[in-house]
């Protein structure tokens, strides 16, 4: 998702919630809201506020464009499950900058081990021999025969 695409999203996600964005409350009160009363207005005040800086975060730890979008949507799930686990509810940036971080980075060494995997696999694989062109050639010869 190119980053001017962003906002509309973000407004289309506001108006699904049905009310207008809570820009006054502080990122701990939205916190705090969303953890004891799954309140999706403040989640979604948290998401418009702080998404474009955990997009750019996953934009600059992957290459693709696809996986970028896959690590923000991961980052604002793992905070929808640990909302009431954070500690620090005033540093929610911080710490979704953190997990953004973290599971991008995660994303590089695991994305880097398959095609490590992938170049190995394709090196063992058995080259075409001299018998085999020569098999495939009487193939054809057959096939034009029958």
């Amino acid at each position: 998702m190119p980053h001017a695409q962003l906002g509309p999203v973000l407004k289309h996600v506001c108006s699904l919630a049905g009310a207008e964005v809570l820009a006054g409350e502080t990122d701990g009160e939205l916190l705090r809201r969303f953890a004891s009363t799954h309140d999706e207005v403040a989640f979604t005040t948290l998401v418009q506020r702080h998404g474009p800086m955990v997009l750019r975060v996953c934009r600059r730890g992957v290459l693709g464009t696809q996986d970028a979008e896959d690590i923000f949507q991961a980052t604002f799930l793992l905070l929808a499950r640990k909302a009431s686990a954070i500690r620090k509810r005033e540093s929610v940036g911080c710490w979704l900058h953190g997990v953004a971080f973290r599971l991008a980075r995660r994303h590089r060494t695991q994305e880097a081990g398959r095609k490590a995997h992938e170049s190995r696999a394709a090196a063992l694989r058995p080259t075409e021999t001299i018998a085999s062109a020569a098999w495939l050639e009487l193939e054809a010869v057959l096939d034009e025969a029958l």
